[in-house]
């Protein structure tokens, strides 16, 4: 008789404690509008959205690439001194075109190595190449034609030509209107969404933006037959992508469906 009052006496305990901890519970709070259970579950939630805007604009700045390629059949000196005398030749003229070698030049690449041909008996080494290549801001678009050929002359048969694109600088009322144009695009999608799924926005809390552009690429080895070059600068787009993520508040339970048993 006593083990069985025991034993009771722990069930009703255990009892005790689980109706403690239901009610220290933190349910949700739902605003009962109409009596009848009908209202909003307070829940926060996020929506993560990109945004996107594009402006195109007129350049004021034209991006050379070139460079410089020789071949020496007996050392890597003599390749790299042809190389480096094409190089310099070039240097030169687009000084004398009025481009500022100090700033608006830069070295983007330089390798000498070892030059293959395939024979009968395999493959041999039959001497040694020596490539640099260069960057080139042009910031007068008129003379951009006339920079081309004298520095394709200059540099000879060692003369590489990569291609040319066109940039704008950096403008702060175009960002701005970026900036503006990527936000509303990210919020409408944003309210869209939320709309769909019964929520309102409360407020952005994270934003996180890029700049590109979208340059119509020239590419000049047809124009280097020719002298007297032809550039027609255009437009060049410049993009913002902007990454935002909205708090949501007010989820609208009586819109959910119930599901069906």
């Amino acid at each position: 008789m006593k083990k069985n009052l025991i034993i009771m006496g722990l069930v009703a305990m255990a009892v005790l404690i689980v109706m403690a901890a239901l009610s220290s519970y933190d349910s949700p709070a739902l605003a009962d509008e109409d009596g009848m259970g009908n209202g909003t579950l307070d829940l926060e939630g996020e929506i993560h959205v990109n945004g996107q805007a594009v402006v195109s604009v007129a350049p004021d700045t034209a991006v050379i690439s070139l460079g410089v390629e020789a071949s020496d059949t007996s050392s890597v000196a003599r390749a790299h001194s042809r190389a480096s005398t094409a190089m310099n030749a070039i240097l030169a003229s687009l000084a004398d075109s009025g481009v500022d070698t100090t700033t608006d030049v830069q070295t983007t690449h330089f390798s000498i190595s070892p030059k293959y041909e395939w024979k009968d008996d395999g493959r041999v080494m039959v001497g040694y190449t020596a490539i640099q290549s260069i960057s080139v801001k042009v910031r007068d678009l008129d003379n951009v034609g006339m920079v081309i050929d004298q520095a394709v002359e200059a540099g000879g048969n060692a003369t590489r030509f990569h291609g040319l694109n066109f940039v704008a600088q950096d403008n702060p009322n175009l960002m701005a209107e970026l900036r503006e144009n990527a936000y509303n695009d990210a919020h409408d999608k944003a309210e869209h969404l939320a709309e769909l799924a019964g929520l309102e926005l409360a407020g952005a809390f994270f934003i996180s933006t890029s700049v590109g552009y979208v340059p119509e690429p020239y590419y000049a080895e047809a124009a280097l037959a020719r002298s007297d070059t032809s550039i027609s600068p255009g437009q060049v787009d410049m993009s913002m992508s902007i990454q935002v993520r909205f708090r949501t508040i007010g989820a609208d339970i009586s819109a959910t469906p119930v599901p069906e048993n």
